[in-house]
């Protein structure tokens, strides 16, 4: 059972060299859109895998933070829908992280150069 006084003393009796992170420790989320808004595409596809697709290649060596912020800046204030469905035209869209990281991430480097 979690929680319990006999985990509690079992840990304690390790001389502080135990410690628990929760279970939703360490999850990255990041969707498109806010639940309940639209998620737009053109001829190329999504904005949203766009952009990430084009950070991750520029800029995969950097914090992943650092990155995300830069894909909700690029579909926040340089795109914009374009439809003859007036109520679909001139909108925007947001993407939302949701974070529980407790470290920094950072991809390797690669080189796949042969």
């Amino acid at each position: 059972m979690v929680g319990t006084l006999a985990n509690r003393s079992n840990c304690l009796s390790r001389k502080n060299n135990c410690f628990r992170i929760p279970n939703t420790a360490d999850f990255l989320f990041m969707y498109s859109s806010f639940d309940g808004f639209y998620s737009f595409r053109d001829r190329n596809g999504s904005w949203f895998i766009q952009a990430l697709c084009d950070e991750l290649c520029k800029n995969a060596h950097e914090e992943i933070n650092t990155i995300l912020n830069r894909v909700k800046l690029t579909i926040a204030f340089k795109k914009e829908s374009c439809s003859v469905n007036l109520g679909l035209n001139d909108l925007k869209q947001m993407p939302v992280v949701h974070s529980t990281l407790t470290k920094s991430l950072i991809f390797k480097k690669q080189n796949y150069e042969k």
